[in-house]
């Protein structure tokens, strides 16, 4: 969906001898830190506009730009065994998610600026990606953002797959089509599991919101 494009952040120093490592709970209190002295380099991307701000106003402190996390949206295509209906089996209606996602919104709004739009596995900046620009461009093109597109399609996926619509909600076999969300909690993430989940709540479906750290996700993802 998105590509942080800051990343490491140093304060200038010397060469030493040995380095010692310790965890930082966010990329605001390692800023802070690098400033008092008490730590010599967070290697951990920069993405959050505020802290990006003070980096830049602070006269001690050099960071390095670069691209190569990604922040995405990732789906279960699993048939459930509850009898539950899960949309995302359907390639169609996963496709129409394409349209759905403004990732031109996700950088500016979201990331101020501080990433790239993201359409297929390849990093925008690596030689890959400038090997294969025809078919890339292509596929950004064909997958550009049209929210009115990816409604028409995900309301034939949904009529296909025997789900019905009722005063405004999406229904299965009398019960609310429940879309159930794991978002992390990190960073930015959060901000882009808001932003997917109020689109999917507009086009009538109803969202779990879970928001969970890392530890707490990763097993269940």
């Amino acid at each position: 969906t998105a590509e942080p494009t800051e990343a490491p952040t140093t304060r200038t120093g010397a060469w030493v001898d040995q380095v010692v490592l310790t965890k930082q709970d966010s990329a605001e209190a390692a800023l802070s830190q690098l400033n008092s002295g008490d730590i010599d380099i967070y290697a951990y991307t920069v993405a959050e506009a505020p802290v990006f701000e003070s980096l830049k106003q602070s006269p001690n402190l050099t960071s390095a730009q670069l691209v190569g996390s990604n922040n995405s949206l990732m789906f279960n295509p699993a048939t459930f065994k509850n009898g539950k209906l899960n949309p995302f089996v359907d390639p169609q209606f996963r496709e129409a998610m394409n349209y759905l996602v403004d990732r031109n919104y996700v950088v500016q709004e979201i990331y101020k600026g501080l990433a790239l739009p993201k359409f297929t596995a390849l990093t925008t900046v690596f030689p890959d990606y400038a090997r294969y620009a025809d078919i890339a461009r292509e596929l950004e093109a064909k997958y550009a953002y049209n929210k009115d597109k990816g409604i028409e399609i995900a309301t034939a996926r949904m009529e296909a797959l025997g789900a019905t619509k009722v005063d405004g909600k999406w229904t299965f076999n009398g019960e609310p089509v429940t879309l159930i969300f794991l978002i992390r909690v990190e960073d930015n993430r959060r901000a882009i599991g808001d932003y997917f989940a109020n689109e999917m709540e507009s086009l009538g479906f109803t969202v779990d919101r879970q928001y969970k750290p890392r530890s707490e996700a990763s097993p269940i993802w």
